[in-house]
This record gives structure tokens, sequence and C-alpha cells, in this order.
């Protein structure tokens, strides 16, 4: 009784707190019984007591955009379909940002070396439907079809949290020019978006670099291993699009990363060397 008393007052002084200071940090943590802090129980309970822990931090009054590091992780190009104009590739998406509202630098003695260095991983407590936290959502512009492989969410000491999601996706590409055929060299985007978060409450922002590479065993780059083409390398940029009209704009953030592949050698005969033989024989049998 005496424990359900005190994390009553305990949630009503930080909801009154709130009021005051809208984007508080963690409160107490919740200890076992032999002195050690019981990580998964703080984090809910500083999900139960933190006012409005779904919307994004900027969702208060005053608060700046939430700023959104953004990476791509390419593992494989699948394919660049010339006839249906897309591209299937194999990436995970990495977002970054910080919310205060997680801080909880006062545990950092009680970390191990790996969260210390990678985070507390949240999986099991967001699986389970308990924990209240925002998270975006994120939107491939392009997307026809997408298929996800799995998804991590890790927080760290001071309230910067890591989402990493590893999809197969394919990526429509009307821009695709075959002037050069089979000559051409291909420039094919990876377009982002934050579904319904106008820009003055997200900005997708790159990290340094952009784009990064799998390498098998070996040494080798997973991403560049296609038969057909070669990778030549990629630029990223960032722009603030109107969605709304003149008279009532509604800017939103996109971060796009124009990927450069040329056709190699063994693409244009697969392309043509085969079907041309194939017309040979049918023709000598004819």
């Amino acid at each position: 009784m005496f424990i359900s008393f005190i994390t009553i007052l305990f949630i009503f002084t930080q909801r009154v707190l709130s009021y005051f200071d809208p984007l508080p940090s963690c409160g107490v943590p919740v200890v076992y019984t032999n002195g050690y802090t019981d990580f998964s129980a703080t984090i809910l309970n500083c999900s139960l007591v933190m006012p409005s822990a779904l919307q994004i931090p900027s969702y208060w009054p005053g608060q700046p955009p939430t700023p959104i590091e953004v990476q791509f992780v390419l593992h494989h190009l699948i394919a660049i379909n010339d006839v249906s104009q897309d591209m299937v590739i194999d990436v995970t998406t990495r977002l970054t940002w910080t919310d205060s509202r997680w801080s909880m630098n006062y545990l950092i003695s009680e970390l191990n070396v790996n969260q210390q260095d990678y985070g507390i991983a949240l999986d099991s407590l967001i699986a389970g439907g308990d924990l209240l936290i925002w998270l975006p959502n994120m939107d491939f512009v392009d997307e026809v079809e997408r298929e996800d492989v799995s998804e991590s969410t890790m927080l760290m000491s001071n309230g910067t949290i890591y989402w990493t999601k590893r999809s197969v996706v394919t990526l429509s590409q009307e821009q695709m020019d075959f002037h050069a055929y089979p000559l051409d060299t291909q420039y094919l985007n990876i377009k982002i978006g934050l579904s319904s978060l106008p820009y003055n409450m997200a900005a997708i922002n790159f990290t340094d670099p952009a784009v990064v590479f799998t390498n098998e065993v070996g040494g080798s780059n997973s991403f560049a291993e296609n038969d057909l083409w070669t990778y030549k390398g990629y630029v990223s940029s960032t722009e603030f699009v109107n969605e709304g009209t003149v008279n009532d704009p509604q800017y939103f953030s996109y971060g796009l990363v124009t990927i450069t592949e040329t056709r190699i050698g063994d693409g244009i005969i697969a392309r043509l060397g085969i079907p041309m033989t194939c017309i040979g024989i049918l023709t000598v049998l004819v």
C-alpha cells in the first residue's frame, strides 16, 4: 500500500511539474531488492509519467523542429528493371534523434559497456505494446512494394534514440534515360519523408556519410557485385516541399540520395547477346 501511494504521488508530482517544464527528463529509477536498477520497469514508468509520450518532442509549443539524422546502409542491388523502370534494393534505414524527455544520465554508471556504447534495447518493450514512445513513420516516396525484414530501437542514456529498419524495397524510377542504351548510365533515387510531420516539427538531415555499404566476408562490396551494373557513386540532398497551396503553404522535409550506376559489358551481353543468339539459332532451324 505504501509503495502504491509513493508511485501515485510521484506520477502526480511529475504531471504538475510538466505544466512548468513540458519536457522533463525521466524520474527516479525502479530498483530491485538487490540494489540494481530494473531498466525495463524504469523505462516503462518514464513513458507513463511523460506528458504526451507518443508525440514528437517538437509537439510542445515553443520547441524547435526535431532534427532527424538519416543514413542508408546499402546491402544488395537486387535489380534495375528497364521495362518497369524501377529498382529493387536491400537497404537498412537508420534514423537518429534526441528526445530530452528520455534522458537518464543518472543511470550511466549502472550500464554495461555494450549499453553505454550502443544503448538500451527497447524492442521487447515496444513489441509488448506497453511502452509509450514516439517513433517516426518513415516513407519511401517512390515505393512500389516493400517487405520489412527487421527493426530495432536503441535508447542512449542522454535521450538519443537510434531506430533502424531493414527492408527489401522496390522504388519507381520514372526518370530513367535510355538514350545511350546499352551503354547507359542511370541516376537512381532513394527519397524518404516523414508522414504528416511538417518542417516546423521535423527536419531531415543526412549523416556524414549519408550512405554506407555492407561488406561480405573477404571485404568485397556486396552492393557493387551486380552482373549488369557498376556502382559509380552517390550524392545526397535535403529539401522542403510545399504540399499545400500558395495561399496556404504546408512545407514538409524530404531527404534524397541519388545513386549512379553504369551498365557494364556483362550486362550488355546478357541483354543483347543472348537474345540475338537465340534469334540466330531459330533462323537456322527454320
